[in-house]
């Protein structure tokens, strides 16, 4: 059996299909860093085997919330577009236990996972993750898009 390359045996770890990672070009990355706690999170993105709607970027909206209320993980950040689901999360329990939480919906594990582990690349990818509305157009500023944690929260204070 061939050795896996350092990528592939982060993958695993982490709870990625192999196989959709190969297909999808998966990246993961680890950095070292300092996160007060010592954790690790997690920037991970589905493409769901669904076609495009609003109907399911409401469902992954909801089933990306109701996650953190069940205390899966901590939500630094989301975004659930028509075509996509991103997640920016401290996991609290195994990520394949975790990720199976989304396979009704998004057809199985996340097509991309990065592992964040520094503050300055924890606030890049929260703001990336909820800039995502924006450059999809689908709205002007991140707090208008209502699946959002932008958007959520934005709803919340108004």
């Amino acid at each position: 059996m061939p050795a896996l390359n350092p990528r592939s045996q982060l993958a695993r770890k982490i709870g990625c299909d192999n196989r959709r990672a190969q297909r999808t070009s998966i990246s993961v990355r680890a950095k070292r860093g300092g996160l007060a706690g010592g954790g690790e999170w997690l920037l991970a993105t589905w493409r769901p085997n669904r076609p495009p709607s609003e109907v399911l970027a409401r469902q992954l909206a909801a089933l990306a919330r109701q996650g953190c209320e069940e205390g899966r993980y901590w939500l630094r950040a989301y975004a659930a577009l028509p075509d996509r689901l991103a997640l920016l999360l401290y996991p609290l329990e195994p990520p394949p236990t975790l990720f199976a939480h989304f396979s009704d919906l998004t057809g199985g594990p996340p097509d991309k996972c990065r592992i964040i582990r520094c503050d300055a690349e924890l606030e890049r990818a929260a703001m990336y993750v909820e800039s995502l509305p924006v450059r999809s157009q689908l709205a002007l500023r991140p707090d208008e898009y209502p699946w959002s944690s932008a958007g959520w929260i934005h709803t919340l204070q108004h």
